[in-house]
Parts: C-alpha cells; structure tokens; sequence
C-alpha cells in the first residue's frame, strides 16, 4: 500500500507537469477537475505540500529559500578535496622553475582570498612563436584534468618553452 503523502506528492508533481503542458488540455478546467493548486502560486504549492514529510532538511517544499536557509545549507557542506593542497601548493613549487612563470589572472567573487585563479606561461613569451593552451578544471569536481595539467608542468612544460609559448590554466573553476 502506497503511503498517503507520497501519493499527494506524486499528485502535486503530476498538476506540476499538467500545467507546463496546457498546449494539451484546457488546463483550468483539468486543473479544477484534478484539484491541482495554481502552479504560478508558491504559497498554494506551499500549503498543499505541508503536511508532506520532508526529504531534505532545510526550507519548505514549494517555497524559494531565503538567505538564511541557503547559508545553513552553506555551513552543513563539508568540503571534500582541497583547491589550497591540490592546486595552489602545487603551483607555489612551480614558481622557481627557470622556464615557467605563475601568474594569477583573477579570483572567484565567492571567496576571493580561498579561491584565487592562476596561469602558468612562459618566461620567454615571443609573439612570433605558436601558442600551446592547456587548461583543466573545468568542472570543479572533475580533477584529471587539474591533475594533468599539473603533472605537464612538473615534468614536461619546461622541455617545449624554446619552441612555443606555453599557456596553462590548470584550474579554471576550482567550485564549479
């Protein structure tokens, strides 16, 4: 036997659809005839999904969160990787190389002083020569590509600065 609340939710997300598809039927009609609350209003979606057990902890179905809500959201994220040891130590040892020279382009509005964005290129920069671009990070979450990036500049970059200019942006969006 189905639950009643997850009937009613399943209900309301059912008149949800319905009523992103009024090409298809003579919605207010349907709408009434289903008993569906008026999608343009949170507070009718927010009264009909009260008494629905919450599957997430913080606001309410239905409703938008405030600020509040979204930085109690904030505080209970526990953070998985750090950008600081996995990106920006790496790049501090990069700054005596001879060949190469780390230079930051800009930082996150987020929190500028914890996410700050760095290059690396050439010392040697000559117009006249091609340009090698390598960047990773992306997607913050997806770090083979920070990682070999990374590893290109610790072993590799420094063999091709006589040949062209090198440009590397290893982590492009380190929260993304």
């Amino acid at each position: 036997e189905i639950p009643k609340s997850k009937m009613k939710m399943a209900f309301l997300s059912a008149c949800s659809i319905s009523s992103k598809l009024r090409v298809f039927s003579s919605s207010t009609e349907v709408d009434k005839i289903m008993g569906c609350p008026d999608a343009s209003s949170t507070e009718a979606v927010a009264a009909e999904t009260a008494d629905i057990p919450r599957f997430y902890p913080i606001g309410t179905p239905g409703k938008p969160w405030s600020d509040s809500e979204r930085n109690q959201w904030k505080e209970s994220r526990k953070y998985h990787r750090s950008y600081k040891e996995e990106v920006l130590d790496k790049l501090d040892k990069l700054k005596s190389n001879d060949a190469l020279e780390v230079v930051q382009y800009g930082a996150l509005s987020h929190n500028p002083g914890r996410y700050p964005l760095f290059a690396v290129k050439s010392k040697q920069w000559k117009d006249e020569r091609s340009t090698l671009l390598v960047t990773g990070g992306v997607h913050g979450y997806e770090t083979s590509g920070v990682q070999g990036a990374l590893l290109f500049l610790e072993t590799q970059a420094a063999k091709y600065t006589e040949q062209v200019n090198i440009l590397v942006a290893p982590c492009i969006s380190p929260w993304a």
